[in-house]
């Protein structure tokens, strides 16, 4: 019973939850520098965190035969935890981060349906948002880049227009982002026709459009003056790069994933509770994938 519960624990993807966790801290810090988490807003990054994790729950029950191809982690394919579990953890913490949101305020409340009804399309059929090239793209941009900044948008008081440059910022890098990430997934969409933006480009296209749009992302943080979250893209620019000349798999896995670390540390750097959650977290997920999938998770590369 106890594995059960920690299975379901890390099928949630608690590592992909990083970057929500810390998009949120940071834009939070940013504005509000010095300032602890209201007890509004921690509320919401709860609220939040159950429905992104509702999210993977529901992802992983359509991508089926899709993550079986790509040999990724399978709760399911290794019989960790049935289809019928997973659609019941999927129903049970959407709708606990929805009850949560309306103890909160009306209009998150409005914010976290919007976002469960996008979730629950971006992986299901007929629509499949992620399986398509512009709507797959916009779909992420959206849903973490934008709505998570704008979700603090009753938190915080003051410096509105430093609130909305984070969100076209966390929108413009996590595009970014995801263009490189369906790189690796190629050969498996493509063998269950998939229509990702990677089946019409080239690696080098979305790595000229990924460099963009973090380029734009880090003009943005210069003109705003929010240098350190500025300094952090360029250095996700410089990987982009790096990986266009070089074309090298471990150094585009490292360029997906590096630049996520940074802002992770970046984040614990101003909540040092959030910087011994992470390291806590990733030592607990490497003795977990050893034992039940006899892997090293997480790895950079």
């Amino acid at each position: 019973m106890a594995m059960k519960v920690i299975d379901f624990i890390f099928a949630a993807r608690p590592m992909l939850l990083l970057p929500v966790w810390s998009i949120f801290l940071l834009t939070y810090h940013t504005i509000s520098p010095g300032e602890p988490l209201p007890p509004s807003a921690f509320a919401k990054l709860i609220s939040v965190s159950l429905m992104t994790a509702g999210i993977y729950y529901i992802n992983q029950y359509f991508d089926y035969q899709t993550d079986l191809i790509n040999r990724k982690l399978g709760f399911l394919q290794k019989g960790f935890i049935s289809h019928r579990e997973i659609i019941a953890a999927y129903l049970s913490v959407s709708i606990l981060a929805f009850i949560i949101s309306l103890f909160v305020e009306a209009v998150f409340a409005l914010l976290v349906g919007i976002v469960f009804v996008f979730g629950f399309f971006y992986s299901a059929p007929p629509l499949r948002f992620k399986d398509r090239p512009v709507a797959g793209l916009l779909a992420n941009m959206v849903g973490y880049g934008l709505a998570l900044p704008l979700s603090l948008t009753y938190d915080i008081i003051t410096a509105k227009s430093r609130l909305i440059a984070l969100a076209v910022y966390f929108s413009l890098v996590v595009g970014a982002t995801f263009l490189l990430t369906i790189i690796p997934d190629r050969p498996g969409d493509a063998a269950a026709r998939k229509q990702t933006a990677a089946q019409f480009m080239s690696d080098s296209a979305l790595l000229a459009i990924s460099s963009a749009l973090v380029t734009l992302a880090a003009g943005l943080m210069f003109a705003f003056e929010i240098y350190p979250l500025a300094v952090v893209t360029l250095a996700a620019l410089a990987l982009y790069l790096m990986t266009l000349i070089f074309r090298n798999r471990a150094f585009l896995l490292f360029s997906c994933k590096f630049p996520v670390l940074l802002v992770s540390v970046l984040a614990g750097w101003y909540f040092p509770g959030y910087l011994v959650f992470i390291l806590v977290l990733m030592a607990a997920s490497r003795l977990y994938y050893k034992k039940r999938f006899g892997i090293s998770y997480p790895r950079l590369i």
